[in-house]
């Protein structure tokens, strides 16, 4: 049957996975078991009952040793063999019927263009069913199956890059909790509630001096969060059908984002810290717990630093047009 050949991804229920690709395997061996012996072919030892029992058989070695991939690979390339014995049945009209179920099954998945390459497949210019054949059938089949590989491999993908993401997530939550906590027995490092004197290098909290540099650790964690939060987020909203699944490892892609984040927070400090960005939103950049912020939102949108850079050209760009003005004059 057409509809019943969707892999299911390892995402959230492995077991569920296993049990529809167990009852997958019982239904399309009896399939090829009740064609071999309408049409005789088992007996005859033709090729096709031959090879996709050898098939089947892969298949169930593969998901005992819990090859689910390899498995369905195996159980797909079986059902393309089953069209041989479909059309010695049935002829003519099996293979209009397995037609139009394949049609069906291409409109309502999210295959981009192979759903309608099985459509030109099995029907004519103006929409009408054509005279297939069991070739048409078997590239058809083959279109859907390749399409759902790809889209199996994009779950898999988001999938591991939301494991990532959240590991990125805790870490950076637990070590900036760490490092809030040390503060309180290290005079050098900062609170997260540290405010900065204006004008030097200098900082304090409860009248103790503290190392200005050491506060980035607040500034680059609250970066890596903000990035891995909106990573997170950001996963919800990509499309499960993809083309050609051409990804970097997940982890890598996870990395990459923290990466920026943490580098987008880390540039939008020293940029404030610098006195070349003024911000009046009623908070001074003296303050921590508004730097901390302010990180945060930087790894969250990766586009304040295009914001900032832009800020910082155009505010560097009037005071040369200024020195210039004056020397004129």
């Amino acid at each position: 049957m057409a509809g019943g050949t969707t892999p299911t991804p390892r995402a959230t229920d492995q077991g569920a996975s296993v049990n529809r690709l167990e009852g997958e395997l019982t239904a399309l061996r009896a399939e090829f078991e009740s064609l071999a012996a309408q049409t005789g072919a088992e007996t005859d030892g033709e090729e096709w009952v031959e090879r996709g029992q050898e098939l089947l058989t892969k298949a169930e070695t593969a998901l005992t040793q819990g090859n689910i991939d390899q498995a369905w690979t195996y159980l797909h390339t079986a059902e393309r063999i089953k069209i041989h014995g479909l059309e010695a049945v049935g002829g003519q009209e099996a293979l209009k019927s397995e037609g139009r179920e394949l049609l069906v099954e291409a409109e309502h998945a999210p295959l981009s263009w192979r759903g309608e390459a099985v459509k030109q497949r099995l029907t004519t210019a103006d929409g009408s069913m054509r005279a297939v054949t069991g070739n048409n059938v078997r590239s058809a089949y083959q279109l859907l199956h390749e399409g759902y590989q790809r889209i199996h491999l994009k779950r898999h993908h988001l999938q591991n890059q939301l494991k990532y993401l959240k590991w990125w997530s805790l870490t950076a939550t637990l070590l900036f909790l760490f490092v809030a906590a040390s503060s309180a027995g290290i005079p050098a490092l900062p609170s997260p509630l540290v405010e900065f004197s204006a004008g030097d290098s200098t900082a304090a909290t409860a009248g103790s001096p503290a190392n200005p540099a050491l506060f980035t650790v607040y500034v680059l964690l609250a970066g890596v969060l903000g990035a891995s939060l909106f990573g997170l987020r950001s996963l919800r909203t990509q499309p499960i059908a993809a083309s050609t699944p051409a990804y970097l490892t997940s982890g890598r892609t996870a990395a990459a984002r923290v990466i920026v984040g943490a580098g987008s927070a880390l540039a939008v400090f020293f940029f404030l810290r610098s006195g070349l960005l003024a911000l009046n939103v009623g908070a001074g950049i003296d303050q921590g717990a508004f730097l901390i912020a302010l990180g945060f939102v930087a790894g969250y949108s990766q586009r304040i630093v295009h914001a900032t850079v832009e800020s910082i050209a155009s505010t560097t760009e009037s005071g040369a047009k200024t020195v210039e003005s004056s020397d004129a004059q």
